[in-house]
């Protein structure tokens, strides 16, 4: 498997950039590391940074940006936890010196107790957006099937926690515009619920879109189904500081 993305930003592919969550993990344990990445890349490559941690449950995508190395305080601030991990890196870094151009496909942090921060690189061709950096984007993102114990409303659903974002958790892609972010959301949105459907699930379920802001351009937007003690989500956010590698954080407390 390619470890290059390619997107057409006016064709809603949302399966493509479904990558994020495919590992080479072993049965028990975390994933392995994977530092091969040809380069150079094509023109118009963007990076993420996408950090999985499975016992705080939390997923982060990190970008878009056009240049790897806007990340490296990023990914030295997160390995630093780990004095495996930071040996790891300066080993790595010795070893392949454009580290930091290229980037790496998985590095795992590893914190103990079985214990791990998975970082993995996504690189996306995407010319339009691309270029329209470093002014804002969407960045869309799908979430599920998690978990949750709550009761049969939205409303007690956005108040409460699910369990299952860093192990559902995808990046689908980012848009220079809110409306075409929408659709693709929304269509992220119908495959993974098609996908439950088709698995014989899917029965009373309710589906319903939330804004948090009355302006796209102040906020986000997002699209919530539920059903049979599942929860699926897909989220549009708008990334203002791109040019600092931007954080975003989906966890069971949001």
């Amino acid at each position: 498997m390619s470890d290059l993305l390619m997107f057409d930003t006016d064709i809603a592919r949302p399966t493509r950039a479904s990558q994020s969550a495919v590992t080479d993990a072993p049965p028990n344990g975390p994933p392995r590391d994977n530092f091969e990445v040809r380069v150079p890349l094509p023109d118009k490559t963007l990076f993420y940074l996408t950090a999985t941690s499975p016992h705080t449950d939390t997923f982060e995508v990190h970008g878009p940006v056009r240049q790897f190395r806007t990340f490296r305080d990023k990914v030295e601030q997160i390995v630093a936890v780990s004095p495996a991990a930071t040996k790891k890196l300066e080993d790595l870094e010795e070893d392949k010196p454009d580290v930091f151009i290229g980037g790496f496909r998985t590095f795992v942090v590893e914190l103990g107790n079985d214990d791990y921060t998975k970082l993995e690189v996504i690189r996306e061709i995407n010319p339009k957006v691309y270029e329209h950096l470093p002014a804002p984007v969407y960045l869309v993102t799908s979430h599920g099937p998690m978990i949750h114990d709550l009761g049969g409303t939205v409303q007690t659903l956005q108040s409460g926690r699910r369990l299952g974002y860093a192990a559902t958790s995808h990046l689908v892609s980012s848009f220079t515009d809110f409306d075409v972010a929408k659709q693709h959301a929304t269509q992220a949105m119908d495959i993974m619920l098609q996908k439950e459907i088709n698995k014989g699930g899917g029965i009373g379920m309710i589906r319903t879109d939330v804004d948090d802001n009355k302006s796209p351009s102040m906020g986000n937007w997002m699209s919530v189904a539920m059903g049979g003690g599942k929860v699926w989500e897909v989220k549009v956010t708008v990334v203002k500081e791109v040019n600092k590698g931007k954080t975003n954080t989906f966890n069971t407390d949001i």
